[in-house]
This record gives C-alpha cells, sequence and structure tokens, in this order.
C-alpha cells in the first residue's frame, strides 16, 4: 500500500514538474511575444485586439463548464474498463459540438451588436475590428472541439504531453508574430488569421495523438443517455459559476473600455497576461493532483484526498508568493524590464492583481473536491454571484468617478468572500473536512509568512536604496527562511532539510569544495 502512494506522489511531482517548464516555457515565451505585438500593433490596436476578443470569451463561459464535465466523468470512470470510457468520451465529444453551435447562434447576434454598438472602437477601425471579432469567434470554436481530447490526456496523468502541446503552440504563435511584422497588410488582421490558423493546426495534432494512443477516443456513435443526463446536470449547475467568473473578467474589461477606451484595455491585456502566468504556477499543481484527488473520492479514500489538499494548497501557495510578491513592490521596474515604455495605470493593476491571485491561490484545490462530489449547485451559485455581484458595482464606481484602479480593490474582497464561501461548501459536502482544522493547520501558517514577509518587503522597498534585482532576491531570501521557520510543520521540515543535505552531499560541486578544505 506504501508503495503504491509512493508511486502516486511521485506521479504527481513528475506530473507537476512537466506542467512547471511548460509554464516556464511558456511564459518566457509569451512575455516576449507580447511585448513585439504591442510594438507591432501600437497600444490602440493591441486594446482593441483584446477587448473584441473578450467579447467572444463572454459567450464562451459555457467552454469551461464542459471541460470540467469532461474531465470529472472521465476520472470517476477510469476505473470502469475500456468500454465505458469511450461511451463517456463520445458523448462529451456531441455535448462540444452543440456547443459550438450555441456559442456561433449567441456570437453572432448579442456579440456582434455588443461590438458595433457599445464598445468603444475608433471610427477609421471598425471594419477591420468586425473581421477580428469573427476570426476570434472561429477561434473559440476550435478550442472548445479540443477540450474532449485536452480532459482524456489530463484524465491519463499524460502531462508531459498536455506541456509538449502547449509548448508547440507557443513557439507557432511566437513564430507568426515575425510573419506579422514583415507582411504588407492590415497588421491586426493578419495577427488574427493567424492566430485562428495555430489553433486549428494545433487542433489536429492533439486529435491525431489522441486516437492513437487512447482506444477511448476514437470517434464512435456512441451516446448514453443516463451519461449525458448526468454530465449535463453537473454541466447545467457548473454553467452558472464558470458564467459568473467570465463574466467578472470580460465584462469589468468591456467596462473599462465604455469608460476610457482602448489604451486602458492594452495595460489591462499586459496586466492579465503576467497574472495569468505567475497564477499558473500554483494551478499546475492543482491540475496534476486533480485526477487523483477525484479518484480518491470515488474510491471514499477520503483521507490521502485531505493530504493532497493540505500539501498541494501550502506548495502552491508558497511557490506563487515566492514569485508575486517581489513583483508587487517592483512592477513598474519588471514592467520596464518587459515591455520598455510602461502603460498609464499598468505598474498598479499589477501589484493589485498579484495580491489577489496569492490569496486566490490559497483556495484552488477545494474546487476539485467539489467538483468531485458532483454536488455543483452551491459553489455555482453561491460562489458565482459573489463575483457576478462585481459587475454592477465596478459600473457605479466608474459612474462615480473612481479610477480605473478600483475594480482591482474590489477584486481583493471578491476573492476572500468566495475562498471563505468554499471553505463552507466542501465541509457541508463532506462532513469530515473541518474549516477550522484547516484554517489552523494550513491556512493559518500561510497567511502567516504571507503578511510577515508582505511587512518586511515593504520596509525593504521603502528604506533601502539597493538596485531592484537585489532588493527583490533578498525578499525572496526572507520569504525562503519564513516557509522553512513557520510555514511548514516540523516533519515536513526535517524531510525538506535531509533533501536538501541529500543534494548537497550528491553534488560534485560541493565535493570538490569539500576536498579543498
Amino acid at each position: 500500500m506504501e508503495k503504491k502512494l509512493s508511486s502516486s506522489n511521485k506521479l504527481i511531482a513528475k506530473n507537476a514538474l512537466f506542467l512547471y517548464f511548460r509554464l516556464l516555457f511558456t511564459l518566457s515565451i509569451g512575455l516576449y511575444a507580447s511585448r513585439l505585438i504591442l510594438n507591432i500593433l501600437g497600444v490602440v490596436d493591441y486594446g482593441i485586439y483584446n477587448v473584441v476578443g473578450g467579447v467572444v470569451a463572454l459567450f464562451a463561459f459555457l467552454q469551461a463548464s464542459l471541460s470540467g464535465a469532461t474531465t470529472r466523468f472521465l476520472n470517476i470512470h477510469m476505473l470502469n474498463g475500456i468500454e465505458q470510457l469511450k461511451i463517456v468520451f463520445n458523448t462529451a465529444l456531441i455535448m462540444h459540438f452543440i456547443l459550438a453551435i450555441v456559442i456561433l447562434i449567441f456570437s453572432e447576434t448579442l456579440g456582434l451588436w455588443l461590438v458595433v454598438n457599445k464598445l468603444s472602437i475608433p471610427e477609421n477601425r471598425m471594419t477591420v475590428s468586425i473581421i477580428v471579432y469573427q476570426l476570434s469567434v472561429v477561434s473559440v470554436i476550435v478550442s472548445i472541439l479540443q477540450i474532449p481530447y485536452d480532459a482524456a490526456i489530463i484524465a491519463n496523468e499524460k502531462m508531459n504531453i498536455y506541456a509538449s502541446f502547449s509548448i508547440l503552440k507557443a513557439i507557432f504563435n511566437l513564430i507568426l508574430i515575425f510573419f506579422v511584422r514583415y507582411l504588407p497588410y492590415d497588421k491586426l488582421f493578419v495577427y488574427a488569421i493567424l492566430i485562428l490558423i495555430v489553433s486549428i493546426i494545433v487542433l489536429i495534432l492533439v486529435q491525431l495523438y489522441c486516437r492513437n494512443f487512447f482506444l477511448e477516443t476514437k470517434f464512435a456513435f456512441l451516446f448514453d443517455r443516463k451519461i449525458f443526463k448526468d454530465m449535463t446536470s453537473f454541466f447545467g449547475w457548473d454553467l452558472y459559476g464558470n458564467m459568473s467568473v467570465v463574466l467578472k473578467i470580460q465584462g469589468v474589461n468591456i467596462i473599462q473600455n465604455i469608460f476610457f477606451g482602448p489604451v486602458i484595455n492594452a495595460s489591462v491585456a499586459i496586466v492579465s497576461q503576467a497574472q495569468s502566468g505567475l497564477s499558473t504556477l500554483g494551478s499546475n499543481l492543482a491540475l496534476a493532483a486533480t485526477p487523483q484527488m477525484i479518484q480518491c473520492y470515488s474510491k471514499n479514500d477520503i483521507n490521502r484526498m485531505f493530504l493532497l489538499l493540505s500539501q498541494g494548497t501550502r506548495l502552491a501557495f508558497y511557490l506563487v508568493l515566492i514569485v508575486s510578491l517581489p513583483l508587487v513592490f517592483y512592477p513598474k521596474y519588471i514592467l520596464g524590464l518587459w515591455l520598455g515604455t510602461v502603460p498609464y495605470y499598468a505598474d498598479s493593476f499589477l501589484s493589485l492583481s498579484l495580491l489577489s491571485s496569492i490569496i486566490s491561490i490559497s483556495f484552488l484545490l477545494l474546487n476539485p473536491i467539489i467538483h468531485a462530489t458532483g454536488k455543483m449547485f452551491r459553489i455555482s451559485f453561491i460562489t458565482g454571484s459573489i463575483y457576478l455581484v462585481s459587475l454592477p458595482l465596478t459600473y457605479m464606481l466608474f459612474k462615480y468617478g473612481f479610477s480605473p484602479m478600483a475594480p482591482y480593490y474590489l477584486n481583493f474582497v471578491i476573492v476572500i468572500l468566495a475562498g471563505i464561501t468554499n471553505l463552507y461548501i466542501v465541509q457541508k459536502y463532506i462532513p469530515q473536512f473541518k474549516v477550522s482544522i484547516f484554517f489552523r493547520k494550513v491556512l493559518f501558517r500561510m497567511y502567516m509568512v504571507f503578511f510577515c514577509s508582505s511587512l518586511a518587503a515593504y520596509v525593504i522597498s521603502n528604506n533601502f536604496k539597493l538596485y531592484p534585482i537585489f532588493s527583490m532576491l533578498i525578499i525572496v531570501f526572507f520569504i525562503f527562511i519564513l516557509i522553512l521557520s513557520i510555514g511548514i510543520n516540523k516533519t515536513e521540515r526535517k524531510y525538506l532539510l535531509n533533501l536538501i543535505r541529500t543534494f548537497i552531499r550528491s553534488n560534485e560541486l560541493f565535493k570538490k569544495i569539500k576536498n579543498k578544505k
């Protein structure tokens, strides 16, 4: 039994490493590509591309719901044999075709009306903006058709393959930017159509891989009414929650466009990419642990599921904290290195959004547990409503003259309320879980590290006139010391120190230094 658990833990660790390599590679390329495309398109066209694409994303909330449903049902039925998996996969594939048609209808009616009549777009760029919108609609449909295949890769815990396709797409996206620079056509139009072509190529490659290595992904006219009903029920309750999150993100982006124009949207897009990349540090670990957490629930191995929850939450939180906190206090320096010229409000947006991300990571692994139960009403309706209320509040704040930073302050409060709500939802669904114990053993240690390191970072950034990169390294070192001293328990500290000693003893460089002495 212990060997099996050790093997499972090693698989999670290995998959997490693949995902972190994917993150490092794609984030590096993505940040460099953003700088290039911002310079090529200009601030206005870059802002137009992101806000127009955001309108399509308003209807793509359905995509996130079906992705969660597909992954959950494939994991639940992983122990039931290949024939059952074939039925689940093909039923999910049919649902995704239906979803693609629904999104196409909404996008060509309500979405198109919103772009033409409500967005703040310069008159001379309206025609190309509509064309870019249509290309974005097709891109979303392509990504929807890829979801079941991605879910199959994740359910089979082949994170190296999942990472490889993401890296390949990032490389393609970087290469296409050089085509945009030199092709003698409208840059915004060329960029949008090349992004679509890359999406189609990656979809074909993912499908070919899955059909060759996972028998369940070969298309067949298999359809199970009961599975369809269960997936639809799960999808239906999950729909409201995902719709609320997407409406909150893209809706605020559109409201900012209405009040402040596309220049602010360029800053929002830059910050969103940086925040998304850093948040992925934590979500990668969640992605690696999710299949086993769901399978633990299906086998009624609740103790192991909670062990994965507590250890995974702390590891994800500390990873994000180490990388994000120095950027919170030196945003202008980092954005200057990245972009050269820092867009208006981008440094303030980045600091506030990263603080929200640090807090939200501490509740991230609660979602797979709630999804494993299949009881989606509370997390969707209550948590979704908390996110959704930020839309009218943001509109009112802007109406009364507040700055573009207002939604970022509001988001900090929203994230805390949603996280606390999810804690009590897990306790409601799984009585063995106690919020008080989770807070004492996990959250209290994490937040002590967060508050102490934030205080230290504030003192360093405001009182020591050091070169920013040195100050940031000092902050990282201080966080690491706090993690070792108060952030982990005695057993984990002993294990980590032994691991470091083993690494030092086995390292040839350290051996040579010791022999010289």
